[in-house]
């Protein structure tokens, strides 16, 4: 995605996106990476950042809050280091985690 101000461009790779969505989703707790499948995915459409996360969670853990909190993780870290807001962030619960 390619990002103009008054110095220029800026052009960040997909794989930006992801590390940033990476290190936000782990934060919190009992989010583990589907090792299989790609944890998270980037791509950007019609200048749109749509991100799909693949995860474990521990199965004592509430599903739907757990992902609302990974989302708005993911969207705030985004927002706060690229200051691009997507609201489009996908995850697929692939199992769940004894511990």
């Amino acid at each position: 995605m390619v990002i103009e101000n008054k110095y220029g461009k800026v052009v960040l790779e997909n794989e930006v996106y992801e590390q940033i969505a990476e290190i936000a989703a782990l934060k919190v707790k009992g989010v583990y990476p589907n090792k299989k499948n790609d944890f998270i995915t980037c791509k950007i459409k019609d200048d749109n950042l749509n991100i799909k996360v693949n995860i474990k969670l521990q199965q004592d853990l509430d599903v739907v809050k757990t992902c609302s909190k990974i989302q708005n993780r993911i969207r705030e870290s985004i927002l706060e280091m690229c200051g691009i807001d997507t609201e489009d962030i996908n995850i697929d619960v692939l199992g769940f985690v004894k511990e």
